[in-house]
């Protein structure tokens, strides 16, 4: 009788999930940053009437102070960074409070601090501790969003990036340093030439409302909504990003 040859079972990468939110940039940023996009702006097409000129105007700078958290100057206010035994949940909101409703099974660290410079050096704190060669981050659009929102910051505030989101090029690395699910999920799930997709059309279309609806109805961690102006849902995605990095970590 022939006997079934078992290989043996590759353990994933190690790896933590990652997620970074922004505000609105401080009101003298914006007001240099608003005098430069009037500067540039046209108001394109055949208008001639001033009033439609002047009412198009107004519509387009209001876009741009609604997508101000999406600007290079907006500051990080949050990060969170999420490991297989310890969740932190770090801000700079100064002296708004932060609070955290409900339980989770994972130890949760959640510390607030004066500015962005301070949390971004609680960030580094933390990746450099926690993290090795060989590690990767997991996060939603994080090659769009999350990487260059910390790297940018990090600049703006002269401090050295953490080593685990350091740029290296390394021929020899057998293992990708970061997994974006939405870059994965168009790849291997994607409809032709799509090359983005929100978690909650993710969620759907792979056929799992239910995971969706459990999230939606999960604790979050709040901050002051009126001191932060968040780019994304304050949802907690990540045993989804949890799930999902374990497909593709091997």
């Amino acid at each position: 009788m022939a006997t079934a040859k078992v290989l043996p079972v590759e353990s994933p990468c190690p790896f933590y999930v990652m997620d970074v939110e922004t505000m609105n940039p401080p009101a003298e940023v914006m007001g240099r940053l608003e005098e430069e996009f009037l500067a540039e702006w046209e108001p394109g097409g055949n208008l001639k009437d001033p009033e439609k000129i002047e009412s198009k105007r107004r519509a387009e700078i209001q876009k741009f102070r609604e997508r101000a958290a999406l600007l290079d100057a907006a500051p990080v206010v949050m990060v969170g960074l999420m490991f297989e035994e310890q969740t932190f949940l770090l801000h700079g909101l100064k002296t708004a409070k932060a609070k955290w409703f409900g339980n989770r099974k994972n130890n949760v660290t959640l510390e607030g601090f004066r500015g962005e410079k301070a949390l971004m050096e609680a960030v580094s704190l933390v990746l450099n501790e926690k993290t090795s060669p060989g590690w990767m981050g997991v996060g939603h659009n994080c090659y769009g969003f999350d990487l260059r929102r910390i790297r940018l910051a990090c600049v703006r505030n002269g401090l050295k990036l953490p080593e685990a989101l350091r740029v290296v090029l390394n021929e020899e690395e057998d293992r990708r340093r970061f997994l974006d699910t939405m870059q994965h999920f168009c790849k291997y799930f994607g409809r032709n030439g799509e090359i983005m997709i929100s978690q909650d059309k993710m969620l759907g279309r792979l056929g799992i409302e239910s995971l969706l609806k459990a999230l939606r109805q999960a604790p979050m961690c709040r901050a002051s909504s009126q001191t932060a102006r968040s780019t994304k849902s304050q949802r907690s995605y990540w045993p989804t990003w949890w799930g999902f990095a374990t497909l593709f970590s091997k």
